[in-house]
C-alpha cells in the first residue's frame, strides 16, 4: 500500500511539473514577434529589426524570433534579385515596446520568388501587417499552401505524400508555434524533400497527444492556393 502511495505521489509530481513546463514554454513562445521565409530561388535576404541587421542569408529556408528593443518597432525584410535588383517589405511588430495590449506578437511567414512574386501571410485583425499576395505559380500544381497554427500549444506541419495518413513532420524550422503560420508549394525546400508532386494530404502532429490530426481523409490535388488551420480544439480545419 505504501508502494502504491508514492508511486501515486511521485506520477502527480511528474504531471505537475510537466504542466508547469509546458505552461511556461506556450507563455514564452507567445510573446515573441517571428518571420518564417521560403526563398526558394535562394535571393539575398536582409532581415533588420530597425537600423539592425539580424538575419542575413540566401538559405531556401530561415525563420527568426526575438523580443525587439525599444525603437525597433518594424521589421524590414530586404530582398535582392540575381540581377541586382531590390525590393522590401516593412512589417509592424507588436511585442515591441510602445505597443498597447502586447500580449502576443506579429507573426509573418514569407514566400518569395524571383519570377513569380511574393505571398506574404500576416494578421487580419489587430497592429500587425495584413496579408498580401503577389504570387503567381509558375507551375500547374505550384499553389501556395498556408497552414496556421491558432491554438495555445506547438505543433508542427505534417503532410502524407505517397498513400492516405502517412504523415511526417516538418521539424526543419521547430515548432509552428502558437499564431504562427507557414507557407508551402511544390517548388519550396520541405516539399520538395518530401517529393509533393501534385497530391498531398495535410494536417498537423500534436506532441502533447504524440499523434497527427488530419485535415482530410485522403490525398487531395493542389489545384489552387488552400489554408489549413490548427484550431483551439486542436482540430484541423480548412479554411479555403
Amino acid at each position: 500500500m505504501m508502494q502504491l502511495i508514492k508511486e501515486e505521489c511521485f506520477m502527480k509530481n511528474i504531471a505537475g511539473i510537466t504542466f508547469f513546463l509546458s505552461s511556461f514554454l506556450i507563455g514564452e513562445l507567445a510573446l515573441a514577434d517571428s518571420i518564417a521565409i521560403e526563398n526558394k530561388d535562394k535571393l539575398n535576404v536582409k532581415v533588420m529589426y530597425g537600423d539592425t541587421v539580424y538575419m542575413k542569408n540566401n538559405d531556401e529556408r530561415s525563420y527568426d524570433a526575438r523580443n525587439p528593443k525599444e525603437g525597433e518597432e518594424w521589421i524590414r525584410v530586404v530582398f535582392s534579385s540575381s540581377k541586382g535588383s531590390e525590393d522590401f517589405l516593412d512589417l509592424k511588430l507588436r511585442s515591441s515596446y510602445g505597443i498597447d495590449d502586447a500580449g502576443r506578437g506579429c507573426n509573418y511567414s514569407l514566400l518569395m520568388t524571383e519570377k513569380s512574386g511574393w505571398k506574404l501571410v500576416g494578421s487580419d485583425s489587430g497592429e500587425c501587417t495584413r496579408s498580401q499576395d503577389n504570387y503567381e505559380p509558375e507551375a500547374p500544381h505550384a499553389h501556395a499552401y498556408t497552414v496556421k497554427n491558432e491554438s495555445e500549444i506547438p505543433v508542427y506541419p505534417a503532410f502524407s505524400v505517397e498513400k492516405d495518413n502517412d504523415f511526417s513532420s516538418d521539424s526543419v524550422l521547430g515548432y509552428l508555434k502558437p499564431e504562427e503560420s507557414r507557407v508551402y508549394s511544390t517548388t519550396t525546400g520541405y516539399w520538395k524533400n518530401i517529393n509533393v508532386k501534385d497530391h498531398v494530404q495535410v494536417g498537423f502532429y500534436n506532441p502533447y497527444t504524440t499523434s497527427y490530426v488530419k485535415c482530410s481523409n485522403e490525398l487531395g490535388l493542389i489545384d489552387k492556393e488552400s489554408d489549413f488551420v490548427f484550431t483551439k480544439d486542436h482540430q484541423c480545419e480548412k479554411a479555403k
